[in-house]
């Protein structure tokens, strides 16, 4: 029987070319599957993705986060999820403290802190 996946990473983008590869390989050791949802790229932002293994579901955008997200929900196959922006990163000390809860039966959650890439909106907070 299949080992079921510990963590699904799973993103809304659209045109994030310029920080998705970042934030894929920071997080590639860590995710066991990527499930992305794309609400209309016209950069290469979906090749991007694909190129790094993750399941891209394309979706017109009706002005809904919830749409998007609920259908990066229904394809994870993880026993947790991560939602993150494409300009979001977690740091590798955290990301080395995330593997070992991974592991951990009795996890039942993990604040961790964020940050986002762009200088001008450099921002750590709590999630």
């Amino acid at each position: 029987m299949p080992e079921k996946k510990r963590l699904s990473l799973c993103m809304v983008v659209k045109n994030d070319e310029k920080y998705l590869s970042g934030c894929l390989q920071d997080l590639k050791e860590v995710a066991d599957e990527i499930v992305i949802a794309d609400i209309g790229s016209a950069d290469q932002t979906v090749k991007i993705a694909e190129q790094a293994g993750a399941r891209v579901y394309r979706l017109e955008w009706k002005d809904n986060y919830s749409e998007a997200k609920n259908l990066c929900m229904e394809h994870a196959e993880g026993k947790w999820v991560l939602f993150l922006r494409a300009n979001e990163t977690i740091s590798g000390e955290q990301l080395k403290e995330l593997v070992s809860l991974l592991d951990n039966p009795n996890t039942e959650g993990y604040l961790l802190y964020k940050d986002n890439r762009p200088e001008d909106y450099g921002v750590n907070s709590p999630v």
